[in-house]
């Protein structure tokens, strides 16, 4: 059992479709109707280009962090530092290409790490550790395969619990700046947050129940005090959620901006942000090959003495 490298699709748009079976409102359901009928077509892509960009302000703490030290300080620059990627997937095919950016808040430079799935292997290039030509790889066949697809499963169980926080009727339709695109906008407003955040932390909590009944290692995310953290969560500024619609009726575009506060060391209140945008382009249109299958190669069995 391979997976499909946009197999996670189908899980990130689940957020769409549970939004129909929560609130009715006649504008608000008929823009929930739009939305399901684009997480349809997009079921049906075979190829397309993406970009995008995220960054992450999150002061997330780790159990035991003084006995995990390179492991919390790996978490703490990956959960403030911004993300960018272009490349293109061919779902047909099971091949996947990207380019992602790593900008570290506390090193200010950019790291970048050429990703590439081709013939059911992962391929990635850390500067910090390959050579110049030589790429990490992963074989991904059926064992990982089956994982991939629990993992998935797990997953999208908890984003359809987040999202059974939603009623349709906040979704409004925006000025989209583009006259063959629509926008669907959701506000996140004071009142939204807590029950958008203390539905993820209840599910965060049922996820990992659920990935040790599956026999998956949880013991990392349970080492993040995930739950805990978004119950302490305040409001900051209003934040949104925008889907972007074209003119053949897929999504070419999501964007989720999610600014809140927790309480720091000292008390006070932190900034906190999560802001994510993924982009759909060309779709279905022939794929540009930019990357190559690398000849030199090592295994991730490399990486662990460096890293006890």
């Amino acid at each position: 059992m391979s997976m499909k490298p946009n197999a996670l699709l189908p899980t990130i748009l689940l957020f769409f479709t549970v939004l129909l079976l929560t609130g009715c409102t006649p504008k608000g359901e008929k823009l929930a109707e739009e939305l399901h009928a684009a997480w349809n077509n997009q079921q049906a892509i075979t190829t397309h280009h993406m970009s995008g960009k995220a960054e992450l302000q999150l002061d997330l703490p780790l159990a035991d962090a003084e006995q995990q030290p390179l492991t919390s300080a790996l978490l703490y620059s990956l959960l403030h530092s911004q993300y960018a990627w272009q490349g293109s997937s061919d779902a047909d095919a099971a091949r996947f290409e990207t380019t992602m950016t790593i900008t570290p808040a506390a090193l200010g430079a950019a790291i970048h790490i050429p990703i590439l799935i081709e013939e059911n292997t992962l391929y990635f290039h850390l500067p910090m550790i390959n050579k110049a030509d030589e790429y990490m790889e992963i074989p991904m066949g059926d064992q990982f395969g089956a994982t991939a697809a629990q993992m998935q499963g797990v997953f999208a169980e908890w984003l359809a619990g987040i999202t059974s926080s939603v009623d349709v009727s906040w979704l409004t339709e925006a000025e989209a700046g583009h006259p063959e695109h629509r926008l669907i906008h959701m506000a996140i407003s004071d009142e939204r947050l807590p029950l958008v955040l203390n539905a993820a932390a209840d599910q965060w909590d049922r996820m990992l129940s659920r990935l040790t009944e599956a026999e998956l290692d949880a013991s990392l995310l349970r080492d993040v005090a995930l739950g805990d953290y978004l119950r302490s969560a305040s409001f900051s500024k209003d934040g949104h959620l925008n889907v972007t619609l074209d003119a053949n009726g897929h999504i070419y575009a999501i964007e989720l901006f999610l600014p809140f506060l927790v309480d720091g060391p000292s008390g006070e209140a932190a900034e906190q942000l999560i802001s994510f945008h993924y982009t759909w382009d060309r779709i279905n249109e022939e794929i540009e090959r930019l990357q190559s299958k690398p000849a030199l190669t090592k295994s991730l069995d490399a990486i662990y003495p460096l890293i006890k």
